[in-house]
């Protein structure tokens, strides 16, 4: 008995963005369940839990992927260990893309009065 897959949906997020894992074994767990241990290749980007279990009589089993916001974009490999035999599977984290900056309008006093004025940004950053 072992695994056979090892998945994410989705299998590309943002950096900070969740996915959901799933280990599937080639035979239903047993009595009790099976507990699968798993690791991440790259925790600065990706974090798993260390085991996940497939309910007894259970093929599958989900767990949540934590990523976070990354300055590039990593291939992390997720490896799953149950029975003696063990699986990879890759997530892809992307680094986060500031399309639009908005500043809010501001109040500036100046002199005897106050001036207020509205300052706005816009950058393209890839």
């Amino acid at each position: 008995m072992g695994v056979i897959t090892v998945t994410f949906n989705p299998a590309t997020v943002l950096g900070g963005s969740p996915s959901t894992g799933t280990v599937t074994l080639n035979v239903p767990a047993p009595v009790g369940g099976a507990q699968v241990s798993l690791s991440s290749s790259n925790t600065s980007a990706a974090i798993v839990p260390v085991s996940v279990t497939v309910p007894e009589g259970q093929t599958s089993a989900a767990f949540d992927v934590t990523t976070k916001p990354l300055h590039l974009s990593v291939n992390v490999g997720v490896t799953a260990t149950y029975g003696g035999g063990s699986r990879n599977g890759a997530i892809t984290v992307n680094r986060a893309i500031l399309d639009t900056l908005t500043l809010a309008t501001s109040s500036v006093t100046i002199g005897p009065g106050t001036m207020a004025s509205t300052r706005q940004a816009a950058t393209k950053a890839r």
